[in-house]
């Protein structure tokens, strides 16, 4: 898989779609731990309505990392797409 691509359940979602959110998801914030790598914040809540930025795959093949007003979290895949 080429870095620019995110694992999604129907195939491949391109690394900077964005996507509406149609109900309100669950979200773990991504967050630097130093050395390059993203580590995980707390769990909060998207609002439906918010646009988010798919930039990256998660932690698990169920999960995408995106971003939205220069913060980034870590979704469920299966919440950024149809």
């Amino acid at each position: 898989m080429t870095s620019n691509v995110a694992r999604i359940t129907e195939g491949y979602v391109t690394v900077g779609t964005t996507v509406v959110l149609r109900k309100d998801i669950a979200a773990i914030q991504a967050i630097g731990n130093g050395c390059g790598r993203p580590g995980m914040g707390v769990m909060l809540r998207l609002p439906s309505g918010l646009q988010v930025e798919v930039c990256g795959s998660g932690f698990s093949d169920q999960t995408v990392k995106v971003r939205t007003n220069g913060d980034s979290f870590f979704v469920l895949r299966r919440n950024v797409t149809g």
